[in-house]
C-alpha cells in the first residue's frame, strides 16, 4: 500500500520487490545473478505494475534490461555501488526526483542500509496482531507453495519475525522515517506532510484516496484466543512500547 501511495506522486517511482539495494558492494556478476536474473525469471510482471508510465509486462522486462545495461556502464571497478544504482535509476526515470524499491526484506538489512546518508529508508509498521492475521492467511493460500511459507506458517513464527523487524526499526530510529500504518490510513494528512518533508517533496502530490483502513483490526475475526495469547507472550512488551496494546 505504501508503494501504491508513493507512486501517486508525479515525482516518485518505486519498483516492486526488485531487491536492487540488497547487494551493495557485490561484484557485478554476482549482483546480476542475485538481483537481475532472480527478478527476470520469477516475477518480472510485478516490478513496475501499477507504477506511472510502466504498467505492463513488456514494461517490466524493458525496465530490467535497461537497468542491467545502466549498471554495466556505471559500475566502476566491477562492483555495485549506491552511486551506480542512483545513476542508473535516474537515467531510466529522468522525470522522477525520488526513486526506490519496495521490499519487506530490507528491514533485516536496515543497519547497513541506514548507514548510507544518501538513502532515505521508510518503514511502515502495523499492529502485530493484524500482521499475524494477514501473514497466516497468505501462508495458507497464495504463498502455500513457496519455500518461505514454512517459516511463516504459525502464529509464533510470525510474531517472532515482527519483533525482530521492530528491533531493527527502533535501532535506527534517527536515520529512517517510521510510519504507523494505522495513523497513515486514518489520519493521512499529518503523515503525508512528514513524508513530503523527509523526501523533499510537495505532500500535495500524494493522493490519499488510495489509502484504505479496512485491514485495521482484522485479527478480531481471524485469530483465536490461543493465537492472541501467543502474540502477547512473544510481542506484548514491544506492542505496549509502541502503544498498540
Amino acid at each position: 500500500m505504501l508503494r501504491q501511495l508513493m507512486n501517486t506522486h508525479p515525482e516518485v517511482m518505486l519498483t516492486m520487490e526488485f531487491r536492487n539495494f540488497t547487494h551493495l558492494g557485490a561484484p557485478l556478476p554476482r549482483y546480476a545473478e542475485r538481483v537481475l536474473w532472480h527478478k527476470w525469471t520469477r516475477d518480472v510482471v510485478s516490478l513496475t505494475h501499477g507504477a506511472p508510465r510502466w504498467r505492463s509486462r513488456p514494461d517490466g522486462a524493458a525496465f530490467v534490461l535497461l537497468y542491467a545495461l545502466g549498471m554495466l556502464l556505471s559500475s566502476r571497478g566491477g562492483r555495485v555501488t549506491l552511486q551506480s544504482i542512483r545513476s542508473t535509476l535516474h537515467t531510466i526515470l529522468p522525470w522522477a526526483r525520488v526513486v526506490g524499491d519496495k521490499y519487506p526484506g530490507y528491514i533485516y538489512n536496515l543497519d547497513r542500509l541506514a548507514a548510507h546518508p544518501e538513502l532515505k529508508p521508510i518503514v511502515i509498521f502495523r499492529d502485530c496482531r493484524d500482521v499475524v492475521a494477514s501473514v497466516l492467511d497468505m501462508a495458507r493460500t497464495e504463498w502455500k507453495a513457496t519455500p518461505f511459507a514454512q517459516s511463516l506458517n504459525t502464529t509464533r513464527k510470525v510474531a517472532d519475525r515482527w519483533v525482530e523487524a521492530i528491533a531493527f526499526q527502533e535501532r535506527n530510529t534517527e536515520r529512517i522515517l517510521a510510519v504507523p500504518y494505522e495513523g497513515l490510513v486514518t489520519q493521512p494528512a499529518p503523515v503525508l506532510t512528514r513524508l513530503g518533508s523527509y523526501l523533499g517533496l510537495d505532500p500535495a502530490g500524494f493522493q490519499a484516496q488510495v489509502l484504505r483502513s479496512d485491514s485495521i483490526g482484522r485479527h478480531r475475526t481471524s485469530l483465536t484466543d490461543e493465537d492472541l495469547r501467543i502474540i502477547d507472550e512473544v510481542a506484548g512488551e514491544t506492542m505496549r512500547r509502541l502503544g498498540d496494546h
